[in-house]
């Protein structure tokens, strides 16, 4: 799965959940209790009975202080929330706004804070694309800090750092150097070097020390003899293991009594040979052996072969430190490392794991992805870049960067859609900057494909185990609801919090079986309306059906959400109005249309009496339905 994939499901769940939370659900009964029965909602207030023989069930619960009004309306395949709330404890403003449709995901917001102690004025940027043509990413920092809030500021005067790493299709290469200057004191001084290379029959080794010996290990270094037999006995035992052989070289020696202990200044050389053969031995005889993996012996040895076509070109690291000072540097550079990779996706793909059909779906896609890269050529690179900067007299400074660049990516574009493989165009722009004592933020993001939503849901389902069948279930009922636009809007002001959300489908049944299979009820849900009245929030849930127009008291009292406790209302004993959802509101709010096969909104209401009090928009176990599939969405993910 793309990044760009994996931010519109997590974009999607927690869009939804953010929704359900904040319109009512939190201060919903429905939720906060506990349900004792199969049908699983929790026992209501009261019980109303209207001559269609649908029961309305009423809840209570206390607003908390918040304005709330939430709905859902199964036949219209619509839900919306609004919630109010106090803010004047936060010192923060801002605003957000989230829209998710069949073919992408858009978000942009704003915040302006209060700047952060530790931090006197900042300025950050970050911009990143991927499209037909091109994948770039650029990041870069400047900031001054306050000392007296910054503990790192005390320890060094200033301090660099870089690096790249550099992926193609047959080599990978990384490198990068730091070194700081210190404000006390580290230690004694001490250099350490070592690099390791290929060669034709085998590895070489140069080391250079020179470092201050602790008193327990002098004896074994303080001659040149002790010297040589101390480095056979340290660096041969790997090839001695591995059936090879090593010839060890002192090049240089030098043995120091100083005031603060001995010191040992060598440089040395160790030839390898021979120990290819044995790790390929090593890993074929473990992968025959194990029984975790299903390997014929012959698969083992191929598995074998293809890792010792690994080539080190070279591996080097190299440390000093002086008593006011720390520097370092390191190089990797590893060629024809392909086959390693492929030979790891054999021994995963030979698990005999439940698991394993959905990884060999995600196998078989990074294959592709791999012969889409070696046939494109492409070329991945990121830099990095940061300074410190912290004299005593004055403030510290921070700068930094990080880009991301690539080669031949339309080729590698192509090369993926030849083999079935889709993927997402997206963008995004994050500026923070320090306006005198505030911080101000300003982000947007865009994700845009075919058929996004449906993709990443498959890839969820794809992922998530076959015995998880709760979990694949909403998944489903997701995919079959089919999501036409989900919206959400956050804005903060110094007095107040205003969250307002919504969602439509085509058809919002298949959530609906969903959660009746997953409670084993037999109530048919046909809205949820709920909104702040005085100082509690009062929740309806009409259940279509759920007895007959002239049931008793008792035929009411045998659903499961009316218990003892519950005040039971028959047809024609009471003259109650009850909210509903404000259908064109929500589709207004959404900015799409309604869908044909719905109608507008009508009036429910009791037998007492017609018509509707015009309660506002709304849902709160409804969203909750679909807060779950968000939830849901994220859990299948917990294990990938």
């Amino acid at each position: 799965m793309s990044w760009a994939s994996r931010l519109t499901a997590t974009a999607l769940a927690l869009l939804l959940v953010l929704a359900a939370a904040t319109g009512g659900v939190a201060a919903s009964p429905l939720l906060q209790e506990e349900s004792d029965d199969d049908d699983g909602l929790p026992e209501a207030e009261d019980a109303y009975v209207t001559e269609e023989g649908d029961v309305v069930l009423m809840y209570q619960n206390d607003s908390e202080g918040s304005q709330t009004e939430f709905g859902i309306d199964v036949s219209e395949s619509v839900l919306h929330a609004l919630v109010v709330t106090n803010a004047t404890e936060t010192d923060a403003t801002g605003q957000a706004t989230a829209v998710i449709d069949p073919d992408g995901m858009t978000a942009n917001g704003s915040l302006v804070a209060p700047t952060p102690a530790s931090i006197t004025s900042m300025t950050l940027d970050a911009t990143a694309e991927q499209t037909d043509e091109n994948a770039a990413f650029d990041a870069s920092l400047q900031a001054t800090l306050n000392d007296s809030n910054t503990a790192a500021t005390g320890i060094i005067t200033g301090a660099e750092a870089s690096g790249s790493v550099e992926v193609a299709p047959d080599t990978f290469t990384a490198s990068g150097q730091f070194n700081a200057n210190l404000r006390s004191a580290l230690g004694d001084s001490q250099h350490q070097q070592f690099s390791v290379r290929e060669t034709e029959n085998g590895y070489t080794l140069d080391g250079s020390q020179n470092y201050t010996l602790s008193s327990f290990a002098q004896d074994r270094w303080s001659t040149r003899a002790r010297a040589e037999q101390s480095l056979e006995a340290q660096y041969s035992s790997l090839a001695q293991s591995l059936g090879g052989s090593s010839d060890v070289t002192l090049e240089s020696y030098a043995y120091t009594e100083t005031s603060s202990g001995a010191r040992l200044d060598i440089a040395f050389t160790v030839e390898y040979t021979g120990i290819d053969e044995g790790v390929q031995q090593q890993i074929s005889a473990s992968l025959v052996n194990s029984e975790q993996y299903n390997l014929t012996e012959a698969e083992a040895q191929e598995v074998a072969d293809s890792v010792a076509e690994l080539h080190v070109d070279e591996v080097s690291l190299r440390f000093d430190q002086t008593p006011e000072s720390v520097s370092g540097e390191f190089t990797a550079r590893l060629s024809e490392y392909d086959g390693a990779i492929r030979a790891a996706m054999t021994v995963a793909s030979s698990v005999d794991t439940e698991e394993n059909v959905q990884l060999a779906t995600q196998l078989d896609r990074v294959e592709k992805t791999l012969d889409a890269r070696q046939e494109s050529g492409l070329i991945e690179t990121f830099t990095f870049d940061v300074t410190v900067d912290s004299p005593s007299s004055s403030p510290t400074t921070v700068e930094a960067s990080v880009d991301y660049r690539t080669e031949n990516w339309a080729a590698y574009r192509d090369a993926l859609d030849a083999r079935g493989i889709d993927t997402a165009n997206a963008e995004y722009e994050l500026h923070a900057e320090t306006q005198g004592e505030e911080v101000v933020v300003d982000a947007t993001a865009s994700i845009q494909q075919e058929d996004l939503l449906q993709r990443t849901s498959n890839t969820l389902l794809n992922s998530t185990n076959a015995s998880d069948t709760e979990t694949r279930r909403f998944i489903r009922a997701f995919q079959d609801a089919k999501l036409r636009k989900a919206k959400v809007d956050v804005d903060l002001t110094e007095q107040e919090l205003r969250i307002e959300a919504g969602a439509a489908f085509e058809d919002l049944t298949s959530l609906r079986e969903a959660i009746r299979a997953s409670t084993d009820s037999n109530l048919k849900i046909a809205s949820i309306v709920g909104r702040t009245e005085g100082e509690q929030v009062n929740t309806y849930v009409r259940l279509d059906g759920a007895v007959s127009a002239d049931a008793t008291e008792a035929d009411v009292r045998a659903l499961g959400p009316v218990g003892a406790n519950t005040t039971v209302h028959l047809a024609g004993t009471y003259n109650q109005t009850f909210p509903e959802l404000d259908v064109d509101g929500a589709y207004e709010y959404l900015g799409i249309p309604q869908d044909p096969a719905a109608g507008g909104a009508g009036s429910q209401s009791g037998s007492g009496s017609s018509g509707t009090d015009g309660a506002g928009p709304g849902f709160g176990i409804g969203l909750a339905a679909v807060a779950m599939l968000g939830a849901a969405l994220l859990l299948a993910r917990r294990d990938e």
